[in-house]
């Protein structure tokens, strides 16, 4: 067989953070290796390169690196209030985003425009009550393919997407009158993503508990904790999107897919009339196979 024809090359920084796997190539002297997901390239061999290498891997594993996650690997590598693109991290537990222009004039119309064409009635949650949420009025419709596909590749991971039994509901479009909101909650059973998208650039959107450690234990004890928080000193609060902004962040645990309490959110009472819209993600294999009274289900 002829020779194999070996070519170096170095990695540019913006190649490795690019890349989607850490690739340990031959062995011994000339073997080659990234020290660590923050791209650093070593430049040693042999014994020193492996113990090098080992020791990279235990701080990644340590730190939550390597862990496997629905969440696109991208995005995870974001540090709160830093950027990539036209996301925005706003919080790590949740793991929250603000979107800058994710739907365009003409989106917002067309959402809003079926949704009225589809009948908009008074919105109910949980259980048939309209006491949560108030002065709101509420439809369903499909949502565009394209719109779901683009936001599912933007976030979710591959892994994510290649389960089986994944998708997502249609999407809920509410229109708010003035003075409008909705009480403390979480968004529920399997809705591992949850996109919100501000139709016409009214309205806010507080999670009280975003990375306010300790986690909460569960429904219980968020709540009692969130009673006692200010939308103006705490956790993180969306205030004047822009039309076609949009707010998207996890409320499971990808590891078992338990609930992450420290998502419940509210919508904040609405200073003019507010329409926006809910676009919820389901993961195949996340999610308990019974409601639960909190959810925000219809």
């Amino acid at each position: 067989a002829p020779p194999c024809e070996v070519r170096e090359e170095r990695l540019s920084m913006e190649m490795i953070l690019n890349a989607r796997e850490v690739v340990l190539l031959g062995s011994g002297v000339g073997c080659v290796a990234v020290q660590s997901v923050d791209g650093v390239v070593l430049d040693t061999s042999g014994d020193e390169l492996v113990s090098t290498f080992a020791a990279a891997l235990d701080a990644a594993h340590q730190n939550d690196a390597l862990r496997p996650s629905i969440e696109h690997p991208l995005l995870r590598r974001l540090a709160v209030g830093e950027e990539v693109g036209n996301i925005r991290r706003l919080s790590s537990k949740p793991s929250a985003f603000y979107v800058r222009s994710l739907l365009s004039e003409r989106d917002c119309g067309a959402i809003k425009a079926m949704a009225q064409v589809a009948n908009m009635t008074q919105a109910r949650t949980y259980g048939g009550g309209t006491t949560a949420r108030t002065k709101c009025e509420v439809s369903w419709i499909s949502p565009p393919p394209a719109l779901t596909a683009d936001v599912a590749v933007m976030f979710f991971s591959p892994e994510a997407l290649e389960r089986p039994g994944g998708g997502c509901e249609d999407l809920q479009v509410l229109r708010y009158a003035e003075g409008g909101g909705y009480s403390m909650h979480h968004d529920g059973n399997a809705r591992a993503l949850t996109v919100l998208y501000y139709l016409n650039g009214v309205g806010e959107t507080w999670l009280p508990l975003a990375d306010a450690p300790p986690r909460p234990k569960n429904g219980e004890d968020a709540m009692a904790r969130a009673a006692k928080l200010d939308p103006d000193t705490d956790g993180v609060r969306v205030t004047a999107p822009a039309a076609g902004d949009a707010l998207a962040f996890f409320s499971l645990d990808d590891s078992d897919g338990s609930y992450d309490w420290s998502a419940v959110h509210r919508a904040l009472p609405s200073t003019g009339e507010k329409w926006v819209a809910n676009h919820w993600f389901r993961v195949g294999g996340l999610g308990l196979p019974t409601p639960d009274p909190r959810e925000d289900m219809l």
